[in-house]
């Protein structure tokens, strides 16, 4: 696809969306801001799934849109797939997305859910309060009669103690998800010009009560062409269609503490262990925690998600500390079999501890455990990966995180990762640590800073942040950043400043960036040994009426060895 095309595609695209939002009467910033934009962080990744160090008790709800900003890269989308107390696991739209633990994510909530009232946060007082008389509306809505005989309850009986609850099975068929179309397209015009377009697109829906017994059904899916032509070179085409998710889940409500799951599913009990084609059973016990197991094959993380190669059964335990979720631990262990041999040996923890309303810290660490098969490693357990993060918010609205991650290659069977040596087994790993804060040191006035080092077996480097931000000092309804910053990564370092700046408006959210930075390359001479590279970004996100989402992207990358385009499109209908 041209890039004529898609601009007048984006234009018309823009025109359409801006006539519906006038239309709908949104007629100024505020009328038109239906999400609250709930500030949050990174705590962990893995694949495609990330996890945030907000949950429930924010308001966070599945199905909920979320934008995640990489430290350097365009925005990435996502959506809410999980929801616990103190946390949320969202999955990648796409992927290949640059995300670093402690980066800057925001989730999107309907403001009508936060005018909802909640629970007080306090205990209520036991001292006598002033009698003030309740608040009559004007106009009453007719009351329906009532329909319940009530002639054979005794008057020593609660009122309300004949009404049963409704059961899952009783309840009607509801459907809810979403249907979703992406597309990117991108101009290289560096040396010989080039062209790379990708479309995707799919749904997500679950069925509650599908089969009348209160089970609940989960399909996603979707549909991936990739298109590569090059000048003086035969174009090259890629088609695929991916099954995300099929499956069927009866029980785990309030009524039934035990459930079953089958199909192809995220495991509930341990979504660290990926995506699953079997059984999983999880019974819940009085006191909120729970345990199970599941057994099936374990599709590959790839495009294609081959299956069958690979056979898993699984163990898990939750353990909380209270109805409030202050503390919770989760292990798990697995063990798997490729191609009918003996594989891997996984144990995993993770915790989550919020000492606090404003502090939170996640921890999870994955143990292999080897034999003698296993010769790069040798026998023994090994901690394989490791995840730390915290962060804590003030009263007055400053903030403070801390992360650290190790990762090793675990010695498998299984096609996971790309191919590697025996020395690389043994001695290839990665340890990272990082702060990052922020200060409120004026009314819309904020103070940033980051600091990461890392470490390899070969070399260590790390990136240093410090940046302003001002929301409604310039202009309502929007914010601007400056951010100054270092890099020493593995084979090129440099200094670099990024601008940015928001906009709340009737037509939408507007992002604008413009990104420069002068790199040093390793092992380089001449004009690559120092090269600049700047980078421009425009997003555009509306809702419009009827739970339609549209996005709009462009990037345009320039300087001493780059000159490129790419245009995104992101088209989304809500079902509710």
């Amino acid at each position: 696809m041209s890039r004529a095309l898609l601009l007048a595609l984006f234009a018309g695209l823009g025109a359409s969306a801006s006539a519906a939002a006038k239309g709908a009467g949104l007629a100024t910033a505020q009328d038109s801001t239906r999400y609250e934009r709930l500030e949050v962080h990174v705590t962990a990744i893995s694949g495609t799934s990330v996890y945030l160090d907000r949950g429930r008790v924010d308001r966070i709800e599945v199905g909920d849109r979320v934008l995640l900003f990489p430290t350097s890269g365009p925005q990435v989308q996502a959506v809410v797939r999980a929801v616990s107390k103190t946390s949320s696991r969202v999955e990648l739209i796409a992927t290949g997305s640059g995300l670093a633990l402690g980066d800057l994510g925001e989730v999107l909530i309907p403001v009508v859910r936060l005018a909802e009232p909640t629970a007080p946060a306090e205990p209520i007082s036991s001292e006598p309060q002033p009698t003030v008389p309740p608040r009559v509306p004007e106009h009453l809505p007719e009351r329906p009669p009532w329909e319940l005989d009530l002639g054979g309850v005794g008057t020593d009986v609660p009122l309300l103690a004949p009404i049963a609850a409704v059961q899952p099975e009783e309840r009607p068929m509801r459907w809810s998800g979403r249907l979703w179309f992406d597309l990117s397209s991108s101009e290289d015009r560096e040396g010989t010009t080039s062209g790379y377009d990708a479309y995707r697109t799919g749904f997500d829906l679950v069925f509650e009560n599908a089969f009348g017994q209160g089970g609940q059904l989960e399909f996603d899916a979707e549909a991936l062409q990739r298109q590569l032509s090059s000048e003086g070179e035969p174009d090259e085409s890629e088609s695929r269609v991916r099954l995300e998710r099929l499956n069927y889940l009866v029980g785990g409500d309030r009524e039934r503490p035990d459930s079953w799951q089958v199909g192809r599913f995220l495991s509930r009990g341990m979504p660290e262990f990926g995506r699953i084609d079997g059984i999983e059973y999880r019974h819940r016990r009085g006191d909120g925690s729970s345990w199970g197991m599941h057994l099936g094959a374990l599709p590959e993380p790839t495009d294609e998600s081959q299956t069958g190669d690979d056979l898993g059964i699984g163990l898990f335990h939750r353990w909380i500390s209270d109805g409030e979720e202050t503390v919770t631990v989760q292990t798990g262990y697995q063990k798997t079999w490729h191609k009918g041999d003996a594989d891997r040996d996984l144990f995993v923890v993770t915790s989550n501890w919020r000492p606090g309303p404003r502090a939170f810290l996640y921890a999870s660490a994955w143990l292999d455990l080897y034999g003698s098969d296993d010769a790069a490693k040798g026998s023994g357990l090994e901690l394989t990966q490791l995840i730390a993060t915290g962060t804590w918010r003030t009263e007055a609205g400053h903030g403070y995180g801390v992360n650290f991650s190790h990762f090793r290659f675990p010695e498998l069977l299984r096609y996971e990762f790309d191919p590697v040596t025996a020395e690389q087994l043994a001695d290839d790993h990665v340890t990272r640590f990082g702060v990052n804060g922020w200060r409120i040191v004026g009314e819309g006035l904020r103070l940033t800073g980051r600091a990461d080092r890392w470490t390899d077996q070969d070399d260590s480097g790390g990136r240093l942040e410090v940046g302003i931000s001002a929301r409604d000092r310039l202009y309502d309804g929007g914010e601007v950043r400056l951010g100054l910053f270092q890099n020493d990564n593995k084979y090129s370092s440099g200094p670099g400043l990024r601008l940015s700046a928001t906009k709340d408006t009737s037509r939408g959210w507007l992002r604008l960036s413009f990104e420069t930075l002068e790199t040093t390359n390793d092992n380089f001479f001449g004009e690559q040994q120092t090269q600049a590279s700047d980078t421009l970004r425009a997003s555009w996100d509306l809702s419009l009426p009827r739970d339609w989402d549209l996005s709009l992207s462009l990037e345009e990358r320039f300087g001493d060895a780059e000159d490129a385009t790419t245009l995104g499109l992101f088209v989304q209908k809500r079902f509710r």
